[in-house]
């Protein structure tokens, strides 16, 4: 079906247009090839085809203004009429659609081809937003209005300072640059042809010449003239072993070059009933695959007459010359991809084609654009042939690639992954689990950290913190399996098992809160007296019967107290203490077994005048929860307003400046709990806490582990090294874990 064009007037087609679910946002720039704009045609085409419901919306192609969008879409139009890939262009903001031919297609209800548009508001209300570009800045970035929506942003195969910005990172080609490493990189993910090859070809007769949708370097050309004058010579050469192929066939007895009268024709393209070809099921070619299917006879194409060289070109939709003399053009078809696996060799440069090509069972060969493609076409594994070479110089090389085609096929078929994925697929069940922004201050735009698997970890501009970006649901489930079958996994006992040592560690903790609360001014709460409300014993409250604030004692809550080990030391210390957890084994026990008052429920969802009767405690604390709420922000809130002036606020968590996350930060993060939302440093956290109206009075550095240390054994216990690692550890406070006690000095007018 060709490209259809439609000219938007009114609210509704606004409407339209701004309700996109999938936003592709692909690049054109003059030089640069039609890769990006042919790969966002068939990506959006097939997003379009998995839409179901009927109120799922087609994607939609946005030609932003740095991608020069009037000559995009024209260049989208030619690649969509050549491909039969039918979209519709909108006018929307000001975009001229691009004239066309072919009628819309209207079969009633929701459209489902692509829609074409230039406003970049069509993000402001988009569920995914795929930047399919060679190269972006942050500028530009901030330009589309993607620092400032709650879209999540992916980047496929992004380069520039914007890549690592993204939420989510596809790389589906190789990269040299390791700056930003991907969340997922997998050449599988790429399309492959639907039919290859059925034995790997034993010599090059049929040369596929490819060089993009405009081949601006004109490699075509040179790739041609050097074909030719290797015909010359290899003519001239009566008897001659020079080029001669491998085997053993003398050029006589080989024919390796045709003269122009005996070239293959085009239109022998594109007859998938030809003999010999070998389909894939599902579409997508199984790479390595080609011997175990292998088939008598021929090698999957049909001989030429005289068996000689024959050449041919794709001829992109924004090519600005002539192919040269001699050269078949190879028409537009929907698929070259599906046609691949007619040729014996392909010689392009390193992208799209080259793999596809390799799957196909061609061999192949890459000319190179610049230094950056040759660089990723050694990366890869593929035969290379230069930079830009001259015609003198590749017909060097490809006398090489012509006597030696085994080496280049195997080459070629290393290059390819294991197994092929659906791109579309993946990107339709990418969704955020959690609001895309910083859980302290809101700020959308933060630059990446580290990237592993479904989680992106990002640094907060505005207030410092290292946050999860998380892709799917990874978390646990702290129940009663928890706490023993996991944390034995972990530390080799169960919670109960390790309740004396938690608890002595929490007598630690409560004296520095005694203290803090004994040199400050604050009036205890606990000397207010009061009578706790009758539901408060109700079941799901927890609440103890009858219970009554005691004269004198501090009141400390604990949130997410597990079975409880820091309030019992509390209480022994002179605290009155309380507790939530969302383990409701936890709270039982708490209540029945230790005597505490104790609600099931979360941060979130917690009253504590509802609960437990009043509205403020002396202490709040969190030991190794703070890294697992999601919105600290409205949680940091709660907590002062549960303060009085001069309360205590005291946690623990995980030191992002410990010495895990300083001698590997990408494997402290990827060895961590996937529900660990926040990575804390105790450099930032003065910053965070005082906009929540907090100062930091205290900061303990804990778990020192000097086996940790590079060049230290956990097995030397006693050994110098291990003594010098354990005080460097100390004195330079590199311990993986850290506790914080801040005092409120005012209150919180965030929300």
């Amino acid at each position: 079906m060709a490209a259809t064009s439609r000219m938007g007037s009114g609210s509704r087609e606004s409407a339209r247009v701004n309700g996109g679910d999938i936003v592709v946002v692909p690049e054109y720039r003059y030089g640069r090839g039609s890769g990006h704009l042919l790969r966002a045609l068939e990506l959006s085409s097939r997003l379009a085809r998995n839409g179901t419901g009927p109120a799922a919306s087609a994607p939609v192609i946005l030609l932003h203004t740095t991608s020069e969008p009037n000559s995009a879409a024209a260049a989208l139009a030619q690649l969509a009429a050549s491909t039969q890939i039918s979209v519709e262009f909108v006018e929307a903001g000001g975009c001229a659609a691009p004239e066309s031919s072919g009628d819309t297609n209207s079969a009633g209800g929701l459209r489902r081809e692509p829609r074409v548009v230039r406003d970049p508001a069509v993000v402001r209300t988009a569920r995914l937003v795929v930047l399919d570009c060679r190269e972006l800045s942050v500028a530009e970035l901030r330009g589309l209005g993607l620092c400032n929506n709650s879209a999540l942003v992916v980047g496929l195969d992004l380069g520039g300072e914007a890549r690592r910005y993204c939420d989510y990172l596809i790389d589906t080609l190789p990269r040299v640059d390791a700056a930003c490493e991907p969340n997922l990189a997998d050449t599988g993910l790429l399309r492959f042809p639907v039919q290859s090859r059925a034995e790997a070809p034993r010599r090059f007769r049929r040369v596929l010449l490819s060089f993009g949708g405009e081949d601006a370097a004109d490699l075509s050309g040179v790739a041609a003239e050097a074909l030719r004058t290797l015909q010359g010579e290899i003519a001239g050469e009566t008897g001659s072993t020079a080029g001669t192929p491998a085997g053993g066939e003398t050029p006589r007895d080989a024919e390796m070059l045709g003269s122009a009268e005996m070239l293959g024709s085009a239109e022998t393209l594109g007859s998938a009933e030809t003999p010999g070809s070998a389909e894939t099921p599902g579409g997508a070619e199984t790479p390595g695959g080609a011997e175990e299917r292998g088939s008598a006879g021929s090698a999957g194409v049909a001989e030429t007459p005289g068996d000689g060289l024959v050449v041919f070109a794709t001829r992109g939709a924004l090519f600005r010359r002539n192919l040269p003399p001699g050269v078949r053009p190879v028409k537009p078809i929907g698929s070259l991809r599906d046609e691949l696996w007619q040729f014996d060799l392909v010689i392009t440069s390193f992208g799209l084609t080259a793999f596809e090509a390799a799957a196909a069972g061609c061999g192949v060969a890459l000319v190179s654009p610049s230094r950056y493609h040759a660089r990723l076409a050694r990366r890869a594994g593929f035969a290379e042939l230069g930079v830009r070479p001259t015609a003198r110089a590749l017909t060097r090389r490809l006398r090489r690639v012509f006597a030696g085609p085994e080496e280049v096929v195997s080459r070629s078929r290393a290059a390819l992954p294991a197994a092929p994925r659906d791109l579309a697929l993946v990107l339709g069940e990418l969704q955020a689990e959690q609001a895309i922004a910083c859980p302290v201050c809101s700020e959308r735009s933060a630059p990446s950290v580290a990237r592993t698997g479904g989680r992106s970890y990002l640094r907060c501009p505005r207030c410092g913190i290292v946050y999860l970006r998380r892709l799917w649901e990874q978390g646990i489930e702290y129940n009663e399996q928890y706490f023993f079958e996991e944390y034995r996994r972990q530390y080799g006992r169960s919670y109960l098992e390790d309740f004396a040592a938690i608890k002595a560690t929490g007598r630690a903790r409560g004296a520095r809160i005694r203290k803090l609360l004994s040199n400050g001014s604050l009036h205890p709460v606990g000397l207010r007296k009061f009578t706790a409300p009758a539901h408060a014993a109700a079941p799901g409250h927890g609440g103890a019967p009858g219970h009554a604030a005691t004269p004198g004692r501090p009141a400390v809550l604990d949130i997410g107290m597990a079975y409880g080990p820091f309030l019992e030391a509390a209480r022994e210390l002179g605290f009155e203490p309380f507790g939530i957890d969302v383990s409701q084994a936890a709270v039982e026990f708490v209540q029945t077994r230790l005597g505490i008052p104790a609600a099931c429920c979360g941060v979130e969802a917690f009253s504590p005048s509802a609960v437990f009767g009043r509205r403020h405690f002396d202490a709040v604390t969190m030991w190794y929860v703070i890294e697992h709420l999601t919105d600290l922000e409205a949680t940091l809130s709660r907590v002062n307003a549960m303060l009085p002036e001069g309360g205590v606020f005291a946690f623990s968590t995980p030191n992002g400046a410990g010495i895990s996350a300083r001698r590997n930060y990408s494997c402290f993060l990827a060895a961590g709990p996937p529900d660990h939302f926040t990575i804390w440093e105790p450099r930032d956290c003065g910053r965070v806490l005082r906009r929540f109206g907090f100062r930091v009075a205290q900061v303990v550095v804990t778990g020192h582990h000097p086996e940790r240390f590079p060049g230290v054994s956990a097995a030397s216990l006693t050994g110098m090294r291990f003594r010098i690692a354990g005080l460097l550890s100390r004195a330079l406070r590199l311990g993986d874990t850290f506790e914080l006690y801040a005092v409120k000095e005012r209150a919180c007018t965030r929300s």
